[in-house]
Order: structure tokens, then C-alpha cells, then sequence
């Protein structure tokens, strides 16, 4: 992955440099270091993965600079900490032995056991049918799919904000059970087009019951 046209000639821009004479120096091998700001071969510094470059933004020199080396440990120090570290047989490194790699095998056998059906906290099946059948993968694969082909846009008023979209039932979830992963009975919509699609008129709703005057 390498820098855009325009990441570049805004580059050359604010270091006051035509985009021709940028584009010589990446060419012919050179970085600018973001601290001592000067112009070095790629040699001069370390990696670094998460760059466009694999490349740091400063150079060796600088980080030294920031971070000096440590004093070294004498040789009765280390020989104390190596004693320490012989008393404690769990820290990280030793191989387990053969029991406790048994005992371990047991342990996670038992919590599988325990799933569903077999466990103590089970309650007979309490979840409701419907949500079971909105959290299946049919349902997730019908719903990207309605997402997919209208191009992640809300159809009515054209929101196209990730996490703001709903996948829609033409013809409702409850009275038409053999179109509910049907693509075609699917429409793309926000939130708030959602809502104004399932709320009910003003002659359809429940009256509220008016608190009697004492």
C-alpha cells in the first residue's frame, strides 16, 4: 500500500516543496524523519508493520535519543533473580505435567456435558420461538442479503449510515411465514423510516385510559 496522488502533493505542499522534487526524493529511496526533520535512507529506520512503508516515522538516531538505554543489571542481580525464579514452578514456560494435562481435559469435558438439555439452570425451553428464528444464521444471510442488493441505503429517504439500517418485511413476519427469508419480500430502510412504517394511525391506536377525577 503506497501513498495516493493527492496524499502526496499535499505532503510536498506542507513541507514547502514542489511535487516533482517530492516525488525525486521518494523515488530515489529517502524518508523524512518527523523529529530531527531531515531526508534519510530507509536503512536509517526501524520497521514497523502498521505503516503504508513498513517504516517508522523517525528515524534510529531520534529514538535513542527519546528513549536511552537502560543501565545494565550486574551479574549478582541476575544470579538472585535466577534463584528466585527457580522457587516458583508456575511461572510461564514449564511444560504441564501428563496429570495435569489429564485433570484439565476432564474439566473441560464436564462443562461441555453440561450444555442445554443436560445443564442445571436449564428451564424447559423458555426463549421465545420468534426471537430463536430472528437470531438464526437464515435470518442474518436473508438480512445482508436484503442489504446487499438495495447497496446498504435506506430505500425511502436514502440514509446510507452504518448501523442506522433495517432489513423490512414487505409482507409482515407473522402472517406470511413461507416469505419470511424470501429476498424478494425484503426492503432496505432506517431506523426512523422503520418506525413510521410500523406505527399505526391515529383511529387505530388504543385510546389511553383517563385517570378518573376524585
Amino acid at each position: 500500500m503506497s501513498k495516493t496522488i493527492g496524499a502526496q502533493k499535499r505532503w510536498a505542499k506542507k513541507l514547502g516543496l514542489t511535487y516533482e522534487e517530492y516525488l525525486s526524493k521518494i523515488e530515489s529511496g529517502l524518508k523524512r524523519c518527523t523529529k530531527c526533520h531531515q531526508w534519510k535512507q530507509h536503512e536509517d529506520y526501524p520497521k514497523d508493520s502498521s505503516r503504508y512503508d513498513g517504516l517508522n516515522t523517525k528515524c534510529h538516531k531520534c529514538i535513542r535519543l527519546e528513549n536511552p538505554r537502560k543501565p545494565t543489571i550486574p551479574e549478582w542481580a541476575k544470579d538472585a533473580l535466577r534463584e528466585r525464579n527457580k522457587k516458583f514452578k508456575w511461572r510461564k514456560g514449564i511444560p504441564l505435567s501428563k496429570e495435569h494435562r489429564e485433570h484439565l481435559r476432564e474439566v473441560a469435558y464436564e462443562q461441555k456435558r453440561f450444555h442445554g438439555e443436560n445443564s442445571p439452570q436449564w428451564k424447559g425451553g423458555i426463549t421465545p420461538i420468534n426471537r430463536l428464528l430472528r437470531g438464526c444464521s437464515a435470518y442474518r444471510q436473508w438480512r445482508d442479503a436484503v442489504f446487499k442488493r438495495d447497496e446498504y441505503t435506506c430505500q425511502v429517504c436514502g440514509d446510507n449510515r452504518g448501523g442506522n439500517l433495517n432489513a423490512h418485511h414487505k409482507k409482515p413476519w407473522a402472517e406470511h411465514k413461507d416469505l419470511r427469508y424470501n429476498v424478494d419480500n425484503g426492503i432496505t430502510v432506517c431506523k426512523s423510516c422503520h418506525e413510521k412504517i410500523h406505527s399505526k394511525p391515529i383511529g387505530r391506536r388504543k385510546p389511553r385510559k383517563r385517570k378518573s377525577k376524585q
